[in-house]
């Protein structure tokens, strides 16, 4: 990944952190873990002087390693990440390499069965509203993209597509199976696509 392809995709994930967790601010480290991204060397004393950078994120500066700083998003950053990719920010982030570990969530085949054992389901129905909804039916769509550019043989991306198209049948119901929904991305097969986490998210954290 050259200099200029990192800084759009830190960016876009910091775009993306900041809409899944409602939150402002971040050290650079917690999105380069959350995303699988690495800040090289000869980049750290570049990364807050280059415009591009300093033009869409805002960086509190202090002592400290470069990983260490606290950064936001930046008016431009917002316009540059919903003009460039719109709808596409975690189709995005998957081509680039970005792999999503999340900040309570790691959805891997050990830690997703004890997430769903540990959910509130009771209600969880009235807590999940129609921006969450229809926020999971967007990254429903940019799963399947991402699935039919991945590199799997054809057998494992058909149940892959089936997998998700049943998601989102699921979801067009009056009263989800929210338990069976995370259930259905807990297959092996979508564990590897950061689209996936970013769904079982929404949901188990509307649980938590």
């Amino acid at each position: 990944m050259r200099f200029s392809e990192f800084i759009d995709v830190f960016v876009a994930a910091l775009y993306n952190e900041t809409e899944l967790t409602g939150e402002a601010n971040f050290r650079v480290k917690e999105i380069l873990e959350r995303y699988g991204l690495e800040l090289r060397p000869a980049w750290r004393d570049r990364l807050f002087d280059d415009y591009a950078f300093s033009s869409r994120v805002e960086t509190y500066r202090h002592i400290g390693p470069a990983e260490e700083q606290t950064v936001s998003l930046l008016s431009e950053g917002l316009r540059w990440v919903e003009d460039e990719l719109g709808e596409n920010v975690a189709e995005y982030l998957e081509r680039s390499g970005a792999h999503y570990a999340g900040k309570k969530l790691e959805l891997t085949a050990e830690s997703l069965p004890r997430a769903i054992q540990s959910a509130d389901w009771t209600g969880i129905a009235a807590r999940i509203g129609p921006a969450q909804k229809q926020k999971i039916s967007s990254l429903s769509d940019a799963l399947k993209r991402a699935i039919e550019q991945s590199d799997l043989d054809q057998r494992s991306m058909q149940n892959a597509i089936a997998h998700v198209e049943a998601v989102e049948r699921l979801t067009e119901a009056p009263d989800p199976p929210w338990r069976l929904v995370v259930e259905l991305l807990a297959h092996p097969v979508l564990q590897a696509f950061v689209t996936t986490i970013q769904i079982a998210q929404i949901i188990l954290e509307a649980g938590a």
